[in-house]
């Protein structure tokens, strides 16, 4: 593996997708419809940013852009 992909999986935004992943996924009792949508909708933007971070060359990517 290179140094950049090293770099690029190394990456915090990993771990904090993976932690708010684990959040959006925590049970509720008394949850309503409403947020149950902006549950499902939020759950779609952090699919879309691992699907991005996933498709990322390592190689070019400019890892300052990912930390902002």
């Amino acid at each position: 593996m290179s140094r950049w992909k090293d770099k690029l999986n190394e990456h915090p935004i990993h771990e904090t997708l993976s932690e708010l992943e684990t959040l959006i996924n925590t049970d509720f009792d008394d949850i309503d419809e409403q947020e149950l949508v902006e549950r499902r909708r939020f759950d779609k933007v952090l699919n879309a940013y691992k699907r991005c971070i996933a498709n990322l060359d390592a190689e070019i990517v400019p890892l300052n852009q990912i930390d902002r």
